[in-house]
């Protein structure tokens, strides 16, 4: 019974284009794996993501990248990578350089994405902060990370980032 409720939710885990035979599912479970490969047919894009941006803004630059309909954003691909080169000047301004670490600390939003995106076409590293955490959680993942700046959303829920930042 135990390895029907397994399998039933790694197919449902991984049924957007990832392919196990019961059999590999089987073995996966058994041998207690930490990891599966998928398949190798396609090979890896050789592209770094500021290339791979560049490359779907060249082909298609006036198709939708990003949409966040709650707040009247519609970005195109050409688009999105204006605000994230805009982003990026924004973080070297600050001074942040390659190598350096920035948490984000704030829900989904599109500053969230931009982010994303700006960190890794300048190479710095970052730090996911989860949205949950409160004034002890906070200060340990700054800490033990390393960050040199911190993007944060002001609320979330019951949770005032501004004041619990100050606080700290």
């Amino acid at each position: 019974m135990q390895f029907a409720l397994t399998v039933r939710k790694l197919k449902s885990e991984f049924a957007d284009g990832f392919y196990m035979s019961e059999t590999q599912i089987r073995q996966f479970v058994e041998q207690g794996m930490s990891h599966v490969q998928g398949s190798t047919e396609e090979p890896l894009l050789e592209q770094t993501i500021p290339e791979l941006i560049a490359t779907t803004v060249s082909k298609h630059a006036h198709r939708d990248a990003v949409v966040f309909a709650d707040r009247g954003i519609r970005w195109s691909w050409q688009q999105f990578s204006n605000e994230i080169d805009k982003l990026a000047a924004g973080f070297l301004a600050l001074g942040l350089q390659k190598g350096d670490r920035l948490g984000v600390w704030s829900p989904n939003r599109p500053e969230w994405v931009l982010t994303q995106f700006a960190t890794a076409r300048l190479g710095i590293i970052l730090v996911a902060i989860n949205p949950a955490f409160r004034s002890a959680e906070l200060a340990h993942v700054l800490k033990a990370s390393g960050c040199k700046a911190l993007l944060m959303a002001r609320k979330f829920k019951s949770s005032n980032y501004l004041k619990i930042f100050q606080d700290l």
